[in-house]
């Protein structure tokens, strides 16, 4: 398994290589779904909130892992599993969530699931 960092050109990104992170999986099954063209055939999930101190810095290289990033196998968005490392990462000022998408074909709506505020100073 491999993880995107946004940029098409690095595809040897290997899971493996980051022991020091948490790999989010998700399973769904949408049930009710018997006209294609109205509903997708899957949740969606999304993490928000991890922030890289290196790219809001404006730099790009070297690639490291700091913030969530999509996984993949073969190509992207064939397995709904995302990477978070354990540390290196800020709190963006919204704090941290998780939110399922609806299966809607529109994705306007959203839910969420867990959300972390970060501290008041």
């Amino acid at each position: 398994m491999k993880w995107f960092d946004g940029f098409y050109e690095h595809t040897d990104l290997k899971v493996t290589d980051w022991p020091q992170s948490y790999l989010l999986v998700t399973k769904s099954k949408v049930i009710f779904n018997n006209d294609k063209t109205k509903y997708n055939s899957e949740v969606n999930f999304a993490v928000s909130g991890f922030d890289s101190p290196r790219l809001s810095k404006g730099r790009f290289d070297p690639i490291v892992l700091d913030y969530s990033a999509m996984v993949y196998h073969h190509e992207l968005y064939d397995i709904p599993v995302l990477i978070v490392p354990k540390k290196g990462w800020v709190i963006n000022r919204h704090g941290i969530s998780i939110s399922l998408q609806t299966p809607s074909n529109s994705n306007y709506m959203s839910q969420y699931i867990l959300e972390i505020s970060p501290p008041e100073n």
